[in-house]
């Protein structure tokens, strides 16, 4: 299972939780699945985003409250 790093860039427009997770912050762990519209993304099996809105590009998403970036982590 790969390894990743998810960061968020920033807030999104209008989030539901403003000021929730600070810009900047950082989860690692294993990737689970890709971001999907409509569910949230987990990292590991113990941390998770709230649902994806949008999927911007392949390593970028929205979610209702953050836009996050996803990095593999190599070995």
């Amino acid at each position: 299972m790969a390894k990743i790093r998810l960061i968020k860039l920033k807030e999104a427009d209008n989030p539901r939780h403003p000021h929730n997770i600070p810009e900047g912050y950082v989860v690692t762990g294993d990737y689970v699945n890709a971001p999907e519209v409509g569910e949230p993304f987990w990292v590991g099996a113990h941390w998770r985003t709230s649902m994806v809105e949008e999927i911007i590009s392949p390593d970028t998403f929205r979610t209702m409250n953050s836009i996050y970036k996803i990095e593999t982590i190599e070995d």
